[in-house]
């Protein structure tokens, strides 16, 4: 019998964040922001951040050994003194009390207690404010073994999209993967797909689409890497491994009794035991349609990504425009996971994808990525300098200087086309997306 918590079994405990607890929490908010600044690099502030995370959110749920008041104290002087000392010496200001955080510093320590809660207690940690008052609280809850592991992806990807920063190769190919995967979702996107797109959107591009220079993806050039991988906690690790063995594709549900539902595919009728994390889609039932991803777990049974959709009991006409939208797309040579953005798109909306997306905001800077892009390609060994006069006049006019020839994939070379459409019209395109923080 499961031993797994239940909503009528579920509850919460919090304490306050003042006194020693608060004292945990601004040291956890300074360690974070020595690591930010990089103030000693032969500190691991992070990993020191995440081991008074865990100690905090055992004191909160009054875990057996957790930590005393006086045991979380010492802890956090002991490691904010050495993160200060660091600080004082390379000349910068770390935090001191929770009035000194910046909303940022604030989500940021929230973030490591959030993955230390996940990855250690199989809790879910947060912030909360006390009724009407200004006290902050630290809240724990309980949640289920396949709930704390798929709650990890978001941390996850957010290390894999920070291993991408600063390697400009993998940057531009970045961009270009999601421009690519935007051409295949629609115009006017359906609003309850809004969360699920952007993980399916993260998957195609961080899990499945292999680099050019590596042949590997972001994930799996991290996994490969068994030094740094081995400092990521278990359960991303765990996630990590097995995402390179998941798969896309449609199923219906058969049946459903409590946290286990069997999945029976469209394409080869191949039935898998899926353990449900719960969300918004919890309630489905027998009749469901799931389009997305099933990741595996080592027991045999799978994990439904949160980029999935679901469509319990669908109506006839939608039946039949699935129906339809998989006979139409059926000749696309795209990956899987394109594929199934086609479908969708189709389904949904009736649009037929790809549809035309503004590879850049301006003629200008479509002809300064165009620069860029050339001068990465060849210092990668991607592309070579050749005599433009061997080259079509089209290519010629549209590169922005010396041309290049270049081996790429179908994502490159249709956002390298796009590109030098825009830089020859002088159309405009959307706007960009705000650079994020690194994850730390």
């Amino acid at each position: 019998m499961s031993t797994e918590p239940t909503v009528d079994d579920i509850h919460f405990e919090s304490i306050p964040l003042t006194g020693d607890a608060g004292d945990a929490f601004v040291a956890i908010a300074a360690l974070q922001e020595a690591e930010y600044l990089d103030v000693d690099p032969d500190t691991d502030f992070a990993g020191q951040a995440f081991a008074l995370a865990s100690k905090l959110v055992a004191r909160v749920r009054r875990a057996e050994g957790a930590p005393t008041d006086a045991e979380l104290r010492v802890a956090a002087l002991e490691m904010s003194d050495a993160a200060h000392a660091a600080a004082d010496a390379a000349g910068v200001e770390l935090p001191e009390s929770l009035e000194q955080l910046s909303e940022e510093q604030l989500l940021d320590a929230e973030q490591v207690i959030h993955e230390a809660g996940l990855e250690e207690h199989t809790h879910d940690a947060y912030l909360a404010l006390d009724g009407d008052s200004e006290t902050i609280l630290l809240v724990a809850s309980p949640v289920s073994t396949a709930a704390a592991h798929v709650a990890l992806l978001g941390t996850l990807f957010e290390r894999v999209e920070g291993s991408i920063e600063g390697d400009p190769l993998a940057e531009v190919e970045r961009a270009a993967s999601m421009w690519w995967f935007q051409r295949w979702r629609p115009a006017k996107p359906v609003e309850i797909d809004d969360f699920p797109a952007g993980v399916r959107e993260q998957e195609w591009s961080l899990v499945d689409r292999p680099s050019l220079a590596t042949e590997l993806s972001p994930l799996a050039e991290i996994v490969q890497d068994e030094e740094g991988f081995a400092t990521i906690p278990p359960r991303q690790r765990h996630m990590g491994r097995n995402l390179l063995e998941s798969v896309t594709g449609m199923w219906h549900v058969r049946e459903r009794t409590g946290d286990e539902a069997v999945f029976v595919s469209a394409v080869d009728g191949r039935e898998s035991t899926v353990i449900e994390h719960g969300g918004v889609e919890d309630a489905y039932g027998a009749g469901t349609v799931v389009i997305g991803r099933l990741i595996p777990f080592p027991d045999g049974t799978w994990l439904r990504s949160p980029g999935t959709i679901m469509v319990p009991v669908p109506p006839a006409e939608w039946t039949r425009a699935l129906a339809d939208a998989v006979k139409e797309t059926a000749d696309l040579d795209v990956p899987p996971a394109i594929l199934l953005e086609a479908v969708l798109t189709r389904t949904m909306t009736g649009e037929r994808p790809p549809r035309t997306v503004p590879p850049a905001r301006s003629a200008s800077e479509a002809r300064e990525v165009l620069a860029r892009l050339n001068s990465i390609l060849v210092e990668a060994g991607i592309a070579r300098t050749v005599d433009s006069a061997t080259l079509p006049a089209e290519v010629r006019e549209g590169l922005p200087s010396e041309p290049v020839y270049q081996e790429l994939d179908i994502v490159l070379a249709d956002w390298m086309k796009a590109l030098s459409e825009m830089a020859r019209k002088g159309t405009g395109g959307g706007k960009s997306k705000a650079n994020r923080r690194k994850r730390r």
